[in-house]
């Protein structure tokens, strides 16, 4: 990691491809500089091509999934493992052992009412000022967004596969 991002907060959002590509290239560059990553997942189920990258790495990359499937269709006990979920994070972000922790599509589990804006401030709140946070995904709450201290918002301009899904009727 980068002495200039330490301790920064990230929320990288928007309509477009807000996915984990963006998360794990900051896992890689911690994990070059030394740093453990603990990364959090709201709403990412089923095989990620993405996510294998940091399979091989399990003593430096904590990977949890708080939610079963997509936020848009959550289950029944989402709600309830996106809320015991917190008490993981909130001691992962404030042992400092970790740097970046990784809120993979948070934005969006607050939008769905997984979590709540309350919930992702008080970690904002608790973060020591070492510890990078990032925070992904569609739909930031704009009192996140004032929080940031670097707000990267994602929109698709053009998408091949999208568009061939489309066409042989997916």
């Amino acid at each position: 990691m980068l002495p200039e991002t330490d301790g920064l907060i990230f929320v990288y959002t928007g309509e477009g491809c807000v996915d984990c590509s963006t998360t794990v290239g900051h896992a890689l560059s911690a994990m070059a500089a030394g740093q453990r990553v603990f990364m959090a997942q709201f709403g990412r189920s089923g095989w990620d091509p993405v996510l294998t990258i940091l399979e091989g790495f399990s003593e430096t990359v904590v990977s949890r999934h708080y939610i079963n499937g997509p936020t848009e269709e959550a289950l029944p006990d989402d709600l309830r493992n996106a809320q015991a979920g917190l008490a993981e994070i909130q001691q992962a972000l404030c042992s400092g052992d970790y740097s970046p922790v990784i809120l993979d599509g948070a934005n969006r589990a607050v939008c769905f009412g997984l979590l709540s804006v309350g919930d992702l401030l008080t970690l904002i709140g608790r973060k020591p000022k070492h510890v990078q946070l990032i925070i992904t995904g569609a739909c930031a709450d704009p009192r996140i967004i004032q929080r940031a201290d670097r707000v990267i918002e994602m929109n698709r301009v053009k998408d091949v596969a999208r568009s061939a899904k489309k066409i042989e009727g997916g």
